[in-house]
């Protein structure tokens, strides 16, 4: 559906811990952007990716984005790129692109995936309450096990007001295309 978004405020304490960084850092590009205020927390909107094929799984809706949290003089890196939403049997899915295979942003990894019990009710996507799946810990440089509650996932049918405000976090990140720091290690 063109103008659909993807709204996710990743997890609240971490956002938290990385603003309270002296060199803490948020950088977003290519189709996501920073929101404030939503609902009193932190979040970002990735827009519909349009390059969808033909033949994509109906039950997947794609979203791109680059967003991409630093600090501790680049040793703290997490990159989250272009999350897909997938619909399963037992709820959703989300996965993004993995970067074990970088610079190939074909391959994915799941990142997270609903919480037990939830199912989707006609098409309210209201509210998506997602945990940390196990293959998605490595994103977070392994300091949340698998489980761990996000922040929930919502699925716009337009795209957020453009009147809130970008997130005010740290000092601004590197460009695009660039690793902080710790050069990312399968470059």
């Amino acid at each position: 559906m063109h103008g659909q978004s993807l709204l996710w405020g990743v997890r609240e304490s971490y956002v938290n811990y990385v603003r309270s960084l002296p060199d803490g850092a948020v950088h977003c590009a290519d189709g996501v952007r920073a929101l404030d205020d939503v609902g009193g927390r932190a979040a970002w909107a990735f827009e519909h990716a349009e390059s969808a094929p033909i033949d994509a799984d109906p039950d997947e809706l794609r979203f791109r984005g680059d967003l991409r949290f630093a600090g501790h003089g680049g040793m703290m890196f997490v990159m989250i790129l272009d999350p897909w939403i997938s619909f399963t049997a037992t709820g959703v899915r989300m996965t993004v692109v993995d970067l074990d295979a970088w610079p190939d942003t074909s391959v994915r990894m799941t990142l997270a995936e609903s919480l037990p019990g939830w199912r989707r009710q006609a098409d309210c996507l209201a509210e998506i309450p997602i945990a940390l799946h196990e293959a998605g810990c490595q994103v977070f440089g392994n300091i949340y096990p698998a489980g761990t509650p996000l922040s929930p996932v919502r699925i716009l049918d337009e795209e957020p007001t453009a009147a809130l405000p970008r997130v005010g976090v740290g000092r601004e990140s590197p460009p695009h295309g660039t690793y902080p720091g710790r050069i990312h290690p399968h470059t």
